[in-house]
């Protein structure tokens, strides 16, 4: 994580130094903003630090709220911490479609305490990846470039899949690898005014087929600092849950994930 953070910062600074000239000018200091509808491509290079919450029940293992009853597995003695490392996220709008790709992986803090009714305690640990592939169309634009701004919103249809491995350390009570694919629906909407640009998208998936429900929730800022390179931050939410039996024994997982997102961009 420390990597990420340093690099994230080393790419933030080389992006200012690279362009402090053209923000230095007095005159034509916008001018790469009447270029910027010929670019089709954004990568962007985020991180995000949710918080998690959930429950958790597999067979006679279960994680409850501490006033309720306890199962084998009592309660979770820590707040959960989680870190999250984005793989990336890719866009792609050619004439008024809309191609998105995004995903990360995920490692729970490590000192993530069980303990059950015999007061025996053990590590658990969760990883996976969460994907998440969109198409859409333009149904709005609106846009004055006399005062470089702009307006577009895009509904989509697409999928997300998610791949998790959730184990207990040192021990052999607890192993499953639940994955499962999900369709979605969603709106995603860009406003732009100079160098900021604001975005915002929502998204629906797993309809319960499966008993599989997913929400999906991101707002962003972004600075333009040049033609090619932009930084922003942003507040992300996701939840999903996961109602099914697993290797004949019943699976029931709900999780949300909400946090900050900083994130470097690279547009052409």
């Amino acid at each position: 994580m420390k990597f990420l953070v340093a690099l994230f910062i080393s790419v933030l600074f080389t992006a200012s130094v690279y362009s402090q000239d053209s923000l230095g000018q007095k005159t034509g200091k916008l001018d790469f903003l009447h270029q910027i509808d010929d670019q089709k491509w954004k990568i962007q290079l985020p991180i995000w630090i949710p918080g998690l919450r959930g429950e958790f029940a597999y067979a006679a293992i279960s994680v409850l709220p501490e006033e309720e009853e306890k199962d084998i597995i009592g309660r979770l003695n820590k707040e959960i911490g989680v870190t999250f490392y984005f793989i990336g996220d890719i866009q792609y709008t050619p004439n008024k479609w809309l191609f998105s790709f995004n995903g990360f992986y995920t490692s729970l803090a490590s000192d993530l305490i069980f303990e059950n009714i015999d007061k025996v305690k053990f590590l658990v640990a969760i990883e996976g990846a969460i994907l998440r592939g969109v198409s859409g169309y333009q149904v709005f634009k609106k846009e004055n470039p006399s005062t470089f701004f702009n307006a577009e919103i895009h509904p989509f249809i697409g999928f997300r899949y998610v791949d998790l491995n959730i184990y207990s350390q040192k021990t052999t009570i607890l192993d499953i690898r639940p994955a499962w694919f999900e369709p979605l629906i969603g709106i995603h909407a860009d406003v732009s005014h100079k160098r900021w640009f604001f975005s915002g998208e929502a998204d629906v998936g797993g309809f319960s087929i499966n008993n599989h429900w997913s929400t999906y929730v991101s707002i962003e800022s972004n600075y333009r600092f040049n033609k090619l390179i932009g930084a922003g931050f942003g507040w992300t939410y996701l939840s999903f849950n996961y109602n099914e039996n697993y290797e004949a024994r019943y699976l029931d997982l709900n999780i949300a994930l909400s946090g900050p997102v900083v994130n470097v961009n690279f547009n052409f």
